[in-house]
């Protein structure tokens, strides 16, 4: 919330170091819990942003990894994405 405001559904403050991050993403797999939503494992990126960089995901992007391999990484269409692409290719996986 503190540089890239996302919207009121985030509230999240810049990640200082790499606990930040995980307990950033441990609260939101929490919230998904709480809302029972199943939605898997939550990678998070080193404090360097090696995997930001390489896939160009500034300031947020959707990817699904699957048994070890990217499998679907969508395109933003006018700043957004629509998560009925997402949805989709998650059910060709399962």
């Amino acid at each position: 919330m503190d540089e890239w405001p996302l919207g009121r559904h985030t509230k999240i403050k810049q990640h200082k170091t790499l606990d930040d991050r995980v307990n950033a993403a441990k609260s939101l797999q929490e919230l998904a819990q709480e809302r029972k939503l199943n939605i898997g494992s939550i990678a998070v990126d080193d404090i360097d942003n090696k995997f930001t960089q390489l896939f160009a995901c500034h300031p947020e992007r959707f990817f699904v990894i699957y048994r070890g391999k990217l499998t679907f990484k969508p395109k933003p269409v006018e700043a957004t994405y629509l998560v009925s692409d997402v949805a989709a290719h998650l059910k060709t996986l399962f």
